[in-house]
């Protein structure tokens, strides 16, 4: 097992004598010491460094020995606007406190001081080179600035923690006869952002002797990183007049900076959306800036659901981004484990040491363009200190076995469901189509709520990558399903998944129809018809989710500016015995399946932005049906349930991936309230999961679990059976229950075994590990030492999970070694 980089964050804080080079030793000393035990799997290791808020480069003079306000704070820094119900000003965001009385003084020569010593100890105590990243950050969360709020502040133009609070990347600068390190003779008015924090940044790096820089919070990729509204969408119209202005100007930035800053290389943050909001709302040319060859690595996943729980747009923004690459890099994995800031450990509070935040995201693949999957190749962890400048050793003890035991299990194919992302397509609306750029939106926010539903999407492959991927490995998507927005007609895109459904594979298609071609259209058994929108009552064909209290909304409200129009089109041909349809608004069909291999979902954002929020609204679930819900009805009738009953419709559905390691399936999951019960089944691929050190009851063709509120189990067993039934959960009653526990092999030929217990007359399927496919051996109802049998006999196939084993006709249990 081995990584491309482990990225240690950290602020000044632990350096509370920072003329002290013996204390200094020692807290470097420290950090590496507790984080070794991940640090020696990395072929690289770095810290990134959190000295202020980036304003010690703006206003950096070249003078070693001038002091620079840091990061010694608990709070916001530089509040912008009043907090409401807090007229004493007692919280952090209205007003910051002190992390320690008499904060000691820094100037950049300490600074210069404290990287060097990160590099000796570093070096002594993992045996690597250390590189070391400096930091710049467009808001005015972490320091005082003068130089962005009073001296220019002509730089501040986007209103993301208040008016003025965070520079625009593709600002420009007024005069200043102040020679700065990286102008002398002082800035000319007009001077271009990029151009002044890429000589500022060239100077201060090379004297700091740093050896990259990190972009924070969305700084590079549009004005308004953290909201949905910008320069093209004010949250009830879309406007793409000015994207060819405004991705020009964005690209302005790079290429500035670039040529004043050309060879360190940059590591990013990336918005806390998706890229097709980013090109709706802010005209965000992530492709170009990817291919331009600015030695930048990919933004990794946002640490905005550790705040607010919104796992979906973490997973989604973090495959949109992840669908392509820039040239020759990999992708990063980030975790949330202390705010140096803001009076918080998640690892420690927000997520209570769970681990649900890894489990998610690290569950997460992209697809390469000769169809292979690909895995992050690095960790980043924000920060190894906390606000006060502590480093709790349980954080690297409790955390660093959970990151290596999903490490050794990482995905190798691609899981159940594969999002085909149309990264080549929406930036080509930019140019081509901008009228079109309020589908991208939809696309995204369709997507994270479907995740937020329970959809189990944890594979993702670009347009590009699908079709290229295709032609090199035509079976390399045999074993998924493929979940795309209807391609646009006569384009590669729609010509590769054609061809897919023709041979055999799996796809559930959603989205507007009308720039579908006829071929689509007839495959799909639909046609244009007179738009309709607004509220409308929802009949379903099958029921997946049910509450113990109350009722399931049957209402949905479909906002056309949100959803890409309204919905219009209806059967072609009612009469088709080969069509399902699963979810209708009156003679509109709303979710659809031909053949158990394809299926359609029309798809409503169920959001609003009436308030013009940051971020849309979510319709209250216990008033209003959500329309990404009706995926997992596709899901099922493709041939894998995934089912939920809650105890009151205002819950949150919970979140989960689904991902492969050598044939074995390994299920995630979240629940922000854990009296959920998780349904599953797979009727056409060997049954109901039954995943290790689990019981589940079957009832009604389902496999019922009570799961904590974050998990990830592996699967290799799958079972069909009529019933059985589980007292409590603490219970393992063999008559009844259905469980999987690990046991140890007891027999030096064999490697593992697996007790699969309360069968009745069951089918007993088992996803053998690769290389062991002859050598498993299912015993009924054996006895110690389980090396005589009575032996089952086996079926060897291949179906959609992958390679299996069959046994038939069980009762009792069974014991499977290899």
């Amino acid at each position: 097992m081995s990584l491309n980089v482990v990225t240690l964050e950290m602020s000044l804080k632990p350096f509370d004598q920072p003329t002290d080079m013996g204390k200094v030793e020692q807290t470097c000393f420290k950090a590496f010491t507790q984080w070794h035990p991940l640090c020696k799997y990395a072929d690289h290791v770095q810290v990134l460094l959190w000295p202020a808020d980036g304003s010690e480069i703006l206003a950096y003079k070249g003078d070693m020995d001038e002091a620079f306000e840091w990061a010694y704070w608990l709070g916001f820094a530089n509040p912008h606007s009043d907090v409401p119900n807090d007229p004493q000003k007692v919280a952090l965001h209205s007003q910051p406190r002190l992390y320690m009385d008499n904060p000691p003084k820094m100037t950049y020569r300490i600074l210069a001081n404290i990287i060097d010593a990160i590099k000796r100890i570093g070096n002594k105590v993992i045996g690597k080179t250390i590189q070391v990243g400096g930091t710049f950050d467009p808001g005015g969360e972490f320091a005082r600035s003068t130089f962005k709020y009073k001296e220019h502040p002509e730089i501040c133009i986007a209103n993301t923690m208040g008016v003025n609070s965070f520079v625009g990347c593709y600002a420009t600068m007024n005069a200043d006869e102040t020679a700065y390190a990286g102008f002398p003779n002082g800035i000319e008015q007009g001077t271009s952002f990029g151009t002044f924090l890429g000589k500022q940044s060239q100077a201060f790096l090379a004297d700091m002797n740093l050896d990259y820089l990190w972009f924070s919070n969305g700084f590079g990729f549009g004005l308004e990183t953290w909201g949905t509204c910008g320069p093209l969408f004010d949250g009830q119209h879309f406007d793409a007049t000015r994207a060819p202005e405004v991705r020009q100007k964005i690209l302005g930035f790079w290429n500035d900076f670039r040529k004043a800053c050309p060879d360190y290389p940059i590591e990013t943050r990336g918005t806390n959306l998706g890229t097709g909001t980013d090109l709706a709302t802010d005209a965000v040319p992530l492709r170009e800036i990817y291919e331009s060859n600015l030695n930048m690595y990919t933004p990794p996943n946002s640490p905005w659901a550790a705040l607010d729980g919104d796992f979906g747009l973490e997973l989604m923004g973090y495959m949109s981004r992840i669908a392509e690459l820039p040239t020759g890099k990999g992708f990063p994995f980030r975790f949330y484990v202390h705010d140096p800031w803001w009076l918080n450990s998640p690892w420690l509070d927000r997520y209570g040491r769970d681990a649900h935040d890894i489990y998610l995201p690290m569950a997460i693949s992209r697809m390469n363009e000769t169809g292979e999957v690909q895995t992050h190749d690095a960790f980043q962890f924000l920060t190894i200190d906390d606000s006060y400048g502590r480093m709790p050793e349980c954080c690297p003890n409790e955390i660093i076995p959970i990151l290596l035991r999903c490490m050794e299990t990482k995905p190798d194919r691609p899981g159940l469901v594969t999002w085909v992302y149309p990264f080549d397509t929406f930036h080509d609306y930019i140019t081509q189509a901008p009228e079109r750029l309020s589908v991208a939106f939809f696309n995204d926010w369709f997507i994270r709520s479907a995740i937020n539903n329970g959809l189990p999407i944890n594979t993702v492959a670009s347009d590009r990558a699908l079709i290229a991927g295709m032609k090199c490995n035509s079976q390399a998507y045999d074993h998924t399903i493929l979940l795309s927005l209807v391609p646009d007609a006569e384009t590669p895109l729609e010509a590769a998944l054609l061809e897919h459904v023709k041979r055999g594979g799996k796809v559930i298609f959603y989205g507007p129809i009308d720039h579908a071609s006829d071929a689509m259209l007839e495959v799909l058994n639909l046609e244009q018809a007179s738009p309709i929108e607004g509220e409308m009552d929802v009949i379903l064909a099958m029921e997946l989710d049910y509450v113990l209290a109350g009722e399931l909304p049957g209402k949905l409200m479909h906002r056309s500016l949100y959803s890409a129009g309204p919905i219009a089109h209806c059967l072609k041909n009612k009469a088709d015995s080969h069509t399902q349809v699963l979810a209708s608004a009156g003679d509109y069909p709303l979710a659809l399946a031909r053949n158990q291999r394809v299926a359609y979902v029309r798809g409503t954002n169920s959001s609003d932005m009436a308030d013009k929020p940051k971020l849309p609204k979510i319709d209250d679930p216990a008033l209003w049906m959500h329309g990404d819900i009706l995926l997992r009805q596709a899901l099922a009738a493709l041939g894998i349930h995934v089912g939920f009953t809650r105890r009151d419709p205002s819950h949150r559905n919970p979140v989960m991936t689904v991902s492969r390691h050598e044939n074995a399936l390994w299920f995630a999951g979240y629940a922000k309230n854990s009296t959920a019960q998780w349904e599953l089944a797979m009727p056409n691929e060997g049954g109901l999961p039954i995943m290790v050190q689990c019981d589940a009851a079957i009832e009604n063709g389902k496999a019922i679990y009570q799961m904590p509120r974050a998990w990830r189990k592996e699967c290799r067993v799958l079972v069909k059976q009529k019933h059985g039934t589980v007292g409590c959960s603490e219970s393992c009653d063999p008559h009844y229950t259905v469980s999987c526990p690990d046991q140890h092999s007891d027999h030096a030929p064999v490697k593992r075994r697996l007790w699969v217990t309360g069968l009745e007359d069951a089918t007993v399927t088992f996803l053998p590990e690769p290389g062991y496919e002859e050598n498993t051996t299912f015993q009924v109802n054996a006895s110690w030492p389980f090396v005589n049998g009575p032996f089952a006999e086996l079926e060897h196939g291949d179906n959609f999970l992958g390679k299996t084993i069959t046994a038939k006709s069980i009762t009792g249990r069974v014991l499977i070694s290899w």
